[in-house]
């Protein structure tokens, strides 16, 4: 049976949909630390140290998770996967609630990153395996919108309850995103994967995916009979690995992870004139907004074009923000300004297409174990940096942290013009193609135009 455009297309909405719940409690989870930390000190009397250790320990759980995720989602699938997440996600979410110390909001917190880390680790590789090839980009960046309207939705909890009964609507979230879970379809290239062809046919009848797109991905089979430790240590698997890792590290060192996670105090301690929790507030709507548009810029705008810019324009935010705050200007307004303009570029560019092309890069006999290892890496990023906010504003403040952060950003977004390809519009097979060959061109001539004049370079965008 052959599905109309807009058939395929609702299909495809609703499983994405499913997963999305997902996100949301990632969402959640990320911006509890922002909410909650400023209680904590109050009723809890937390050190700086048990402070950093709290908002952390998340990316230590992620770390953990990413790895499960691997041997989950190659040896069982992608949907039990997910499920699994949420088994973490629940009583992680009762030990914050339920505990009467800081060790248990840590070990809860523990288990809420285990949680998410099963579950995003996967998630762009999921989403790039039940949609079309058209819709791949925004339905994979989807995640990131969804992510933002949970910072956003515990920014308003935390705003009007207290810590614990946060923590207690976070855990309901996970119950219902369980019951949502189980109602996911199964990777029909999953299926395909582990001989299960009828099923594999019966999922893309459900999708609305075609045969003829589905059987362009196929694993060489000089490929399949390689054992599974030689296809990791192949060209075709490290090159994509090292791509993505250093996109991550650019990411993570960006600066905007610690603005998530610390959004209360650098607000506080920029002077800002708001309620430091509206202003919080604020930070997630405007990330939840760019997101969105961040959708509509990767239908419209090629990988790489999105990439670069947001790239060097958060390198010069954080210069600007260390210029500020170095020239001590004694207006509240412009960091926040700043702090705006930084989360708005972000979404639409670092903070979205990394993830995409984790779904995107890696052959899909061993896509699971490249995602996996690769978010465990991201993962360990993001914990080193959140980790090193607290000592490095106690030695250098601010305005030195958002120097190094321009600095970081500055160096990624230099290599990474060098390292990415230009994915919109290929099927995954012809990305893979694409990276094996020895003389892969990382942008398509007719579509990203490098022109050197006056020292600078500039990319030109081009539809698709």
């Amino acid at each position: 049976m052959l599905f109309s455009d807009k058939q395929a297309l609702l299909k495809q909405i609703l499983a994405v949909s499913s997963l999305n719940f997902g996100q949301f409690n990632i969402g959640l989870t990320l911006g509890y630390s922002a909410v909650s930390i400023p209680q904590l000190r109050t009723e809890l009397h937390t050190t700086e140290s048990e402070i950093a250790i709290i908002a952390s320990c998340i990316y230590i759980g992620q770390i953990i998770g990413s790895i499960f995720s691997a041997f989950i989602s190659h040896r069982f699938g992608r949907k039990l996967n997910m499920i699994v997440s949420s088994l973490f996600l629940i009583p992680g979410w009762s030990l914050i609630y339920w505990g009467n110390g800081v060790y248990w909001i840590i070990i809860g917190r523990i288990g809420t990153g285990i949680g998410c880390g099963i579950e995003g680790s996967i998630h762009s590789l999921y989403v790039c395996e039940i949609v079309s090839t058209k819709r791949r980009g925004p339905f994979a960046s989807s995640g990131n919108l969804i992510i933002a309207l949970g910072v956003v939705g515990i920014y308003l909890i935390g705003s009007i309850w207290t810590w614990r009964t946060s923590a207690l609507v976070c855990g309901i979230s996970s119950l219902l995103s369980l019951l949502a879970q189980c109602f996911l379809p199964e990777s029909p290239y999953w299926l395909k994967q582990n001989q299960k062809m009828d099923k594999a046919e019966n999922m893309l009848h459900q999708l609305g995916i075609t045969l003829e797109e589905f059987e362009s991905r196929n694993t060489p089979k000089q490929e399949v009979k390689t054992s599974l430790l030689k296809r990791c240590l192949s060209y075709r698997f490290l090159k994509p690995l090292g791509i993505l890792i250093f996109a991550f590290w650019t990411q993570s060192w960006c600066g905007f992870i610690c603005i998530l996670s610390y959004a209360v105090t650098i607000m506080n301690e920029s002077g800002v004139q708001l309620n430091e929790y509206h202003a919080a507030l604020t930070v997630g709507v405007v990330h939840l907004l760019a997101s969105g548009l961040g959708i509509y810029g990767l239908h419209q705008f090629k990988r790489r074009t999105l990439l670069l810019t947001s790239t060097a324009l958060c390198a010069l935010l954080s210069l600007c923000l260390f210029l500020e705050k170095h020239l001590n200007t004694k207006n509240s307004w412009i960091p926040y300004i700043l702090i705006l303009a930084f989360i708005l570029v972000y979404a639409n560019g670092l903070g979205s297409i990394p993830w995409v092309l984790l779904g995107e890069l890696f052959p899909v006999d061993v896509s699971a174990f490249g995602v996996g290892l690769t978010t465990c890496v991201a993962y360990g990023f993001m914990f080193l940096a959140i980790q090193s906010f607290p000592w490095m504003n106690r030695l250098f403040g601010l305005s030195i942290i958002f120097l190094i952060y321009g600095i970081f950003g500055s160096f990624g977004g230099s290599i990474l013009y060098f390292l990415v390809p230009e994915t919109k519009g290929l099927h995954l097979d012809e990305i893979e193609e694409m990276l094996n060959s020895k003389k892969d061109k990382i942008k398509n001539d007719s579509e990203v135009v490098d022109t050197i004049s006056t020292g600078k370079v500039n990319i030109a965008f081009e539809n698709a």
